[in-house]
């Protein structure tokens, strides 16, 4: 194991216990941590120093007039240095000057930057570190080469770079499916093509963004990242518009100071599903003050519209694809190499022949057979291809066998983004990391920040999660609620770290106490509670929050966050039926106002109005396959229905379910479509149901034996046996959602003429 010998002065011992928890005590060498008592000083910092393999010189006033920091130095260049058995690597940590008489000349063409900020000099000294390791490992130099397929890729970027010198970029994004290389690609553009000097293992700083984030969100964890303000200090500051990009633009600014650019991970965020770029965002890259170079690179999930291209253009964008067969064949090849594993060409082209373009499938399927042997390999293909090929229910499946996975992935999907620290405080059991290396394989997370302490479940899965209604076992919730009640009470915060942080927000958010006083309430964050406390039915405090936000809270005005406030208080007020809404509806038009109005009337009863209001909000699609109008067409389908027109809704029912077969909603629908139908195929019903069962949705146990209730009476006939499934079903309905088996329940016994049965087995359940 490679160790880090810090020489430093005690007066700087805070800021190098800092530096030593960043590094990893594992690895860094502290006389505090690693000197044992009654041991002569002067033998154990020899022996440390003969068993370092990086000597890192803290530079401060005090360090120079230090003895013992003479000492240290003599003792490694008169034994260590010389013969080139040890890295040396010095750093100015406070205001002493370069030229300082006291800095020998031979240390001193060492320096280049001044690092005051322990987590920035960690970062620097982890990155030289790794220099140090890939000199004694060739094969990790060599994997990091494994760049295959993305040639033209890099090329057109560089073109395109070098063809903008007037234009003053700012950002590149680079758009496409996750996990097709986006990221990686950015940073072969920057460490290759746009600068000089730069060793291979380098990487860039790295921020998450989902669509529930906006700039506060960016600048939090840009601070996170240079730490030029405490926790309490940077919310207090976020208090408009344009000091939100001021401060912005002055984190970037620090970062390029210390010689780092930020890569972004994009849900939706700078760039929305509709190709838009944020507002805040434009600002940013727009302001004057912001250095006049590409400091961010960006992986984004949504292309922009050429609209967008041409009036950005301090951003270029550009649009990757999957890579083809013939360099993953490269990448495999490459990599088993580096791996040692060896690999027949027909079982390389059975591999190769497998998979859909995304590397990391390549990767996973070598370190399988590295790891354990071909056979394992290939048992464990279709879990590998399920998470690129988007087949959330059989990598669930992966999970679902085991019943602490289930928990922390539950656990994980309840935050935004969560540490490991936070994670462990909550699950304490001594398996965590092999439960995490297990969802690292299958690439359901992503991580980022400074040293990649923080941990995102993948949207896509985390959507799938949270659309199963699972719930985590009571002494998780206990812990978690534990923990709520530790942190909002914290009077200084500065101990927590991000993810901890906005945990504690969002629980001050949601206390009437804490939010009487705004300066609890960010618009970003109130987004997030707002929409968790809609999901769990609380419209009351949806309400409330949203209000306070919109007409309490004088700070952020960005209308990409202020508007989506508004739209889920619009939502609540429909689900209360509140007359508010109609004041608020003049803040919407075209396809909000009418969804939002449709929705009004669906949830009051009024079938043939919201149909009506359903029907316009339609009327301004455009193309066929776009997210964006699923929600109003099943909306649409869920009036048809309920007035009975089971035939008018199954072309749209059957539409929304193909864009989405793992939606319990979009499942439920079709069938309920399809087999009313005149000739319906039971393959396909069975299918259907099939499908639900995959869901592991948790009001399964009365939909599922109610689709096949409808299949017994529709298809087979077995109307009696249908009958008295239904009012099974209806005996348990004190306990779950029976809402569809009543829907079904009533049609029958109306077409049985048995209405007067119907009314006599509700009322005895009831």
């Amino acid at each position: 194991m490679i160790k880090i010998f810090l020489s430093h002065s005690w007066s700087q011992k805070d800021f190098v216990d800092e530096v030593a928890n960043h590094i990893g005590k594992d690895f860094a060498i502290v006389d505090r941590f690693v000197f044992e008592n009654g041991r002569n000083l002067e033998d154990e910092i020899n022996n440390s120093l003969d068993n370092s393999n990086v000597f890192v010189m803290l530079i401060s006033n005090e360090s120079l007039n230090s003895d013992w920091c003479k000492y240290e130095l003599s003792r490694f260049r008169d034994n260590l240095l010389d013969t080139q058995k040890a890295e040396f690597i010095p750093f100015l940590i406070d205001d002493t000057d370069i030229n300082d008489t006291r800095i020998k000349n031979w240390i001193r063409k060492y320096l280049t930057s001044k690092y005051t900020n322990a987590l920035m000099l960690s970062r620097v000294i982890r990155r030289r570190v790794c220099e140090v390791l890939w000199k004694a490992e060739p094969n990790l130099d060599a994997m990091s080469r494994i760049f295959f397929g993305r040639d033209n890729d890099v090329s057109e970027i560089t073109s395109e770079l070098n063809k903008s010198m007037n234009t003053d970029r700012r950002a590149i994004i680079v758009t496409g499916i996750p996990h097709i290389g986006r990221k990686r690609l950015l940073r072969e553009v920057y460490v290759t093509r746009m600068t000089k000097n730069l060793h291979p293992s380098y990487d860039l700083y790295d921020i998450s963004l989902s669509d529930h984030d906006s700039i506060e969100d960016f600048i939090e964890q840009l601070n996170d990242f240079v730490q030029v303000y405490d926790k309490t200090e940077l919310k207090n500051k976020m208090a408009s518009a344009e000091i939100c990009q001021d401060l912005a633009v002055e984190l970037i600014n620090k970062v390029e100071s210390y010689h780092e650019r930020i890569r972004i991970t994009d849900n939706k965020c700078i760039v929305t599903s509709y190709g838009i770029v944020a507002d805040w965002f434009k600002d940013i890259i727009n302001h004057p003050d912001l250095v006049k170079q590409v400091m961010l690179f960006i992986a984004s999930s949504c292309s922009l519209s050429p609209k967008e291209k041409r009036e950005n253009t301090k951003l270029q964008a550009h649009n990757i694809d999957v890579i083809g067969k013939k360099y993953l064949k490269e990448i495999f090849i490459a990599y088993a190499k580096n791996k040692g594993v060896k690999c027949s060409d027909d079982d390389l082209d059975f591999f190769i022949n497998s998979l859909s373009g995304f590397p990391k499938q390549v990767y996973c399927i070598v370190d399988d057979i590295a790891n354990d042997d071909l056979h394992t390999a290939k048992t464990d293909l279709k879990n590998i291809q399920a998470m690129y090929d988007n087949d959330l229910h059989m990598l669930y499946q992966v999970f679902a066998k085991d019943h602490d996975q289930i928990q922390v992935l539950q656990i994980m999907c309840r935050f935004d983004f969560i540490s490991y620290d936070f994670l462990s405080q909550i699950y304490s059991k001594t398996n965590l990391d092999e439960i995490l290396e297990t969802f690292r394989f299958y690439s359901i997370y992503e991580t980022f920040g400074s040293c990649n302490q923080y941990m995102r479940i993948s949207p896509a899965f985390s959507d799938y999660i949270d659309r199963q209604r699972l719930k985590i076992k009571k002494e998780y919730e206990d812990r978690i609620n534990e923990l709520s009640a530790n942190y909002i009470s914290l009077s200084d915060a500065d101990s927590l770290d991000l993810s901890q942080e906005l945990f504690r927000i969002k629980e001050q958010i949601k206390n009437p106490i804490f939010r009487a006083s705004t300066s609890y309430i960010l618009p970003s964050y109130a987004l997030k509670v707002i929409i968790d406390l809609y999901r769990k039915g609380d419209n009351e405090n949806v309400i409330n929050i949203a209000h306070k936000v919109l007409y309490d809270y004088k700070r952020n005005n960005y209308e990409t966050i202020i508007y989506p406030i508004r739209y889920w208080m619009c939502l609540a007020y429909c689900k209360t039926q509140d007359k508010e809404l109609f004041k608020e509806l003049a803040h919407f038009s075209d396809y909000s106002y009418h969804f939002i109005l449709g929705y009004y009337h669906r949830i009051g009863g009024n079938y043939p109005k919201a149909q009506q209001e359903f029907e316009k909000a339609l009327s301004y699609k455009i193309g066929n396959n776009s997210r964006k109008y699923y929600k109003a067409e099943h909306e649409l389908v869920i009036c048809l229905m309920k007035q009975g027109r089971y035939n008018d809704a199954l072309k749209l029912a059957e539409h929304c379910y193909s864009q989405d077969n793992s939606s319990p909603y979009f499942i439920e629908a079709y069938f309920r479509c399809y087999v009313r139908s005149q000739y319906p195929d039971k393959e396909i019903l069975q299918t259907l149901i099939t499908n639900m069962r995959h869901t592991s949705y948790s009001y399964n146990d009365v939909i599922i034996p109610t689709m096949e209730a409808e299949l017994k009476y529709f298809v087979y006939r077995n109307i009696q046996e249908a009958i008295s499934d239904l009012v099974g079903i209806l005996k348990i309905r004190h306990s779950r959602d029976v809402n569809y088996t009543l829907d079904a329940f009533r049609e029958i016994c109306h077409r049985q003429n048995m209405d007067d049965t119907y009314k006599k087995i509700v009322n005895s359940t009831t």
